[in-house]
């Protein structure tokens, strides 16, 4: 767990860094306030996630929610996708989500990094999520795109059963 606020609003005392609690407020709010971006994420029947470029949740829609059978996005915020859905890999490592040496191989991840590097979209499908507290597998097809806004660019993942 981080342990001390470094500069530029980022977390350290972990080898994966995330963003500070301020920091998070800050995008979680601006996103949550209804915009027209918002409304058609809602409107969309697929799980709709933004990323800060940390890669922690600061937006869901409520199909998303659904999907990964959460009650409230209390359960989802500052949290990265692997956290939420219970990847027995996210779970096992101490900075969570996407350091674990496993991830390299997971495909949400590979997606993300993708993303990260202004790939407009990138879509994988049968991405298997083995969720540590039910030994479930979730058949997910994720894609995304990187998604500017201001001066900040974050990342837009879709996420749908197969």
């Amino acid at each position: 767990m981080a342990t001390e606020e470094g500069m530029c609003g980022v977390i350290s005392g972990q080898e994966d860094p995330r963003a500070s609690w301020e920091m998070l407020y800050d995008q979680i709010s601006s996103f949550n306030r209804k915009t027209q971006l918002t409304e058609a994420l809602e409107r969309d029947p697929r799980g709709m996630i933004i990323l800060n470029p940390f890669r922690q949740i600061i937006y869901c829609n409520q199909s998303f929610l659904e999907l990964t059978h959460k009650n409230s996005t209390d359960d989802v915020y500052a949290l990265r996708p692997g956290e939420v859905l219970g990847c027995v890999n996210a779970l096992s490592a101490t900075a969570g989500c996407g350091s674990n040496p496993e991830c390299r191989l997971c495909n949400i991840d590979e997606v993300i990094r993708e993303i990260q590097k202004g790939i407009s979209f990138a879509g994988k499908e049968n991405i298997h999520v083995a969720s540590g507290q039910e030994n479930e597998v979730m058949a997910l097809k994720v894609s995304g795109a990187p998604l500017k806004i201001g001066e900040e660019i974050f990342l837009l993942l879709v996420v749908s059963a197969c």
